[in-house]
């Protein structure tokens, strides 16, 4: 069900029932009501402007037209505005057609037309674009080349090349501020987090800055030739040059193909050792930190082997499987498919229906669980001291030492590395709670927002939460420790930028950070006596 005003779209009604097609379908046994209004379409509409952009942007686009001197003639746009509106881009693969076909209406040529729209169509882009920044960039998100940072990539350069085509003396983010002064009574976390906004844009702008005499040669190299839309694609993916920058027009839908090339990943196939299809889910014991038990085995393939129960914490979320014992023999590898948890020995000689002694080793457990608990306390203190556009993006903690993937938009420098140290083990002499807990996905993204998926979105409808009270919270499957303090010193050992928008930290925590500082401090102590110095007089003498 559609409700239309004139001819325009307001909202729709879906009332889902059945799945399925026409010649084989079901009825649902939770059927939706999927109800759809534009709200920005009405405030168009009551206000009878000539776009939705000059009735939703206030004071925005009137700031933009005065600062790039734009002569706004409200009666033509009027008149173009009701033709455009009733083109159907889907049905024209040449935008030039479409051009030719409202300028025939208007009775003007396109020459004309081009000179009335062209410019009002940049601010109006550069007035969408840039609120689209503000809120991503206010909810944690940032420009990149990776994942969903790419959208933003996109938009921000397609902004910045219509002030370089226009030659505007405009700043995106002066306009960045005007949205945020006109909506921080609405919206004021955007006022909140002004300051790393203008920090992430200016950023961003500097890169495009950056590029632009290189892009300048690649776009000479291209002069007096046909290029195709895949050489395009290629051109923005790989170079960031806009097919504005090339003074070539493009389908309506060449942004969308775009990000959808950037974005489209090949799924790896599950690479299944063994049919487990017909066996119970595990049940699992490690979160009760139990570390002998006994359990029957389901089934024996090889050195693989299923059991009813398990302590053995599977390879998950980045932290690295328990090893230990079954009946003896050593335990090398545990991991997990759908519900099953599969345990691999270096050698098999048990029998399906055997009950069975198991043993987890406790001090590789012990270091785990710290350098779990480590890599959350440092994703606070990064977010804390970069910024709230701060993600983790992947990580990984082993006995040797973990490591955290973050979303930030430049290398770390040392003064910003030595904040995050010292703010994280200001929290493990605090002494604060590590709380776990399950909940409901709604109940919880209620209580804490979304920022619970920081390490990664969980598909469950129960999830588990780890939380440091005041500190960080986070949706996690992996084994912590009960108190902050249990953690130890945390060092970090290196950052280094891994690719655009990830920043790599990597340390060590607990007795492994100690040994690691031993051994610095040893070997210091070896070279001050070789150089004949003392050990603060080394760096001098080298």
């Amino acid at each position: 069900m559609e409700y239309h005003v004139q001819g325009i779209e307001l909202g729709n009604a879906v009332f889902t029932e059945f799945a399925g097609n026409l010649e084989n379908y079901r009825e649902m046994k939770e059927k939706v009501i999927d109800m759809g209004a534009g709200w920005e379409r009405f405030t168009w509409i009551t206000q009878g402007t000539p776009t939705s952009y000059d009735a939703v942007f206030g004071p925005v686009v009137e700031k933009l037209k005065k600062k790039c001197g734009i002569k706004y003639d409200k009666k033509f746009f009027l008149k173009y505005a009701k033709i455009s509106g009733k083109v159907n881009l889907d049905e024209y693969a040449d935008l030039k057609v479409v051009l030719e076909k409202i300028a025939s209406q208007l009775g003007i040529s396109v020459e004309e037309l081009r000179k009335n729209i062209e410019q009002l169509q940049a601010i109006y882009s550069i007035a969408d674009h840039t609120r689209a920044l503000v809120f991503a960039i206010a909810d944690g998100g940032l420009p990149s080349n990776v994942a969903g940072g790419y959208n933003l990539r996109v938009i921000l350069r397609r902004a910045l090349s219509f002030i370089d085509k226009f030659n505007w003396n405009l700043g995106i983010e002066d306009v960045a501020d005007w949205h945020i002064s006109y909506l921080k009574k609405m919206f004021p976390e955007l006022e909140e987090r002004k300051e790393e906004i203008e920090k992430v844009l200016q950023a961003e702008i500097n890169k495009y800055k950056n590029t632009k005499e290189r892009v300048g040669r690649i776009i000479q190299s291209f002069a007096g030739r046909k290029i195709s839309e895949e050489e395009l694609i290629t051109l923005y993916d790989s170079e960031g040059i806009t097919p504005e920058q090339l003074g070539i027009e493009v389908s309506s839908d060449f942004y969308s193909k775009v990000t959808e090339r950037h974005m489209a990943e090949k799924k790896e196939e599950e690479k299944v050792l063994l049919d487990v299809s017909n066996l119970p889910k595990t049940k699992i014991l490690y979160y009760d930190d139990v570390l002998k038990f006994k359990a029957k085995v389901l089934k024996v393939s090889g050195n693989f082997v299923v059991l009813d129960q398990t302590s053995f914490y599977p390879t998950s979320g980045g932290q690295e499987h328990d090893t230990g014992y079954i009946s003896g023999l050593k335990v090398v590898d545990v991991f997990k498919l759908h519900s099953v948890i599969v345990h691999q020995l270096e050698s098999c000689n048990l029998k399906e229906g055997q009950f069975v002694d198991c043993e987890v080793d406790k001090k590789r457990r012990e270091i785990l669980k710290r350098h779990h608990d480590a890599i959350h306390i440092i994703s606070g203190a990064a977010r804390k001291i970069l910024g709230y556009h701060v993600h983790q993006h992947g990580a990984e903690k082993t006995e040797e030492k973990a490591r955290i993937d973050i979303t930030h938009f430049e290398s770390l420098s040392e003064e910003e590395e030595e904040k995050i140290e010292d703010l994280a083990n200001k929290i493990v002499e605090k002494s604060l709670p590590i709380k776990k807990y399950v909940m409901k996905r709604g109940e919880a993204e209620r209580k804490y927002g979304f920022g619970i998926y920081a390490g990664g979105y969980i598909p469950s409808r129960v999830l588990r939460i780890v939380e440091i009270p005041g500190f960080d919270v986070e949706a996690c499957g992996g084994l912590h420790g009960d108190n902050t303090k249990d953690v130890g010193f945390i060092k970090i050992l290196k950052t280094k930028r891994i690719a655009d928008g990830l920043v790599r930290i990597e340390i060590k925590a607990g007795e492994v950070a100690l040994d690691y500082m031993k051994e610095k401090e040893r070997i210091l102590k070896e070279v001050a006596e070789k150089l004949g110095v003392k050990e603060e007089n080394v760096p001098e003498a080298v």
